[in-house]
């Protein structure tokens, strides 16, 4: 069963359920490959660790540690944390070290995708890699291999993140080929 897809809405720079219209009236548009769960995992913000330094205490802003409710969860073993730490980067200045945090962000956000807790979605391989792609923006591409009945599916996307306003941009999905086994 496919998920929920996720549609961007450049005008109001958010991600929305995708819908379709139908003999009924509409339906939500399914997602098969892994293009939502992907979405959800990098740009969800993800509890703070107790040793980040959060934007708005830099500046004498109230705290927030972000994150989902259902973190506690994941504090007692019974789930994984959701989402990302990318957040943490708004009101950083355009430094290496802030490419080197967000690969280590985008990597910790989806390595839940290799584990058996991915069930359906698991993946074979998994490359994740942050880069500058001007100056507040980062690209960051996320490539997948995974065994779908005989056949190899292979899937890669370009996200685009303005860490300066934590949002993502915009995503491209490039590249998805389908091999057959023994082919």
């Amino acid at each position: 069963m496919p998920g929920i897809a996720l549609l961007w809405q450049k005008d109001k720079a958010m991600y929305d359920m995708a819908f379709e219209s139908t003999a009924q009236g509409a339906d939500y548009l399914g997602d098969p490959g892994l293009l939502t769960a992907i979405t959800i995992s990098l740009f969800t913000n993800r509890h703070a660790a107790e040793a980040d330094i959060l934007p708005d205490a830099a500046v004498g802003q109230k705290v927030d540690p972000q994150g989902w409710w259902g973190d506690y969860l994941a504090q007692t073993g019974e789930m994984d944390e959701i989402g990302s730490r990318l957040w943490l980067l708004r009101r950083e200045l355009d430094q290496d070290s802030v490419v080197a945090r967000a690969d280590v962000y985008a990597k910790e956000a989806l390595a839940w995708l290799t584990t058996a807790k991915a069930g359906r979605l698991r993946v074979s391989a998994l490359h994740v890699a942050a880069r500058r792609i001007s100056r507040g923006y980062l690209g960051i591409e996320v490539g997948s291999e995974r065994l779908l009945e005989d056949a190899l599916r292979r899937e890669n996307w370009l996200f685009t993140y303005d860490y300066k306003n934590a949002e993502p941009l915009d995503k491209i999905n490039y590249f998805t080929s389908l091999t057959q086994s023994g082919a």
